[in-house]
């Protein structure tokens, strides 16, 4: 797997998709990214992982911001103090996904441009399996990797959760109430993990 070509294409194909499609996304990506650091987080970070996609969820399901505003300005306030107070206590990718969330409670309230979040998810989702690299993490547009690897694995998933939600069709999405654990389960045919 050329490493780039995929992180090349979540991003892409996560600025394709409406406001709602794109929610729905990155809840699933977000998800992931909060499986890939789970070993790292405390507890006190997995509870703002949970509000943020219950938050991401709610619109999702809703169609609309309204009635969940109040509770994204409040997440996008204490992402901004964890990442800003934090941020030489983890390592890059902990750091970038942390960046991931609070974009995107950023962006439910509109106080971040929209496709923000999706900026940094690449290195939320690569940077992890490249730690244990000598000297500072460089990013190389030639990187392949074994698709056996945690890290193909991952983009992987992410990819494919991105061109899954891309791809369902209009009434399928009424038809699972635009839920975004429904809508996993439509493409990877599994439940997901519950926030």
């Amino acid at each position: 797997m050329r490493v780039d070509d995929v992180t090349g294409a979540v991003y892409e194909g996560l600025r394709t998709l409406d406001m709602r499609r794109y929610l729905c996304a990155m809840w699933i990506v977000c998800g992931e990214l909060r499986a890939v650091y789970e070993d790292r987080l405390s507890a006190a970070e997995r509870e703002l992982m949970a509000s943020t996609l219950h938050v991401v969820s709610d619109v999702v399901i809703r169609g609309e911001a309204r009635g969940v505003a109040r509770d994204a300005e409040r997440l996008s306030r204490q992402w901004n103090v964890l990442t800003t107070e934090r941020e030489a206590e983890v390592m890059p990718g902990q750091w970038n996904t942390w960046m991931v969330f609070r974009d995107l409670a950023s962006e439910v309230t509109a106080t971040r441009p929209r496709y923000e979040s999706a900026e940094r998810v690449d290195l939320a989702a690569t940077d992890r399996w490249r730690e244990h690299l000598p000297g500072p993490l460089l990013d190389d547009p030639d990187e392949e990797i074994d698709d056996s690897t945690p890290m193909a694995r991952t983009l992987a998933f992410l990819e494919q959760a991105v061109v899954g939600v891309a791809g369902l069709p209009d009434k399928r999405l009424r038809e699972v109430g635009w839920d975004p654990v429904r809508v996993q389960e439509e493409i990877f045919g599994e439940p997901s993990v519950s926030p």
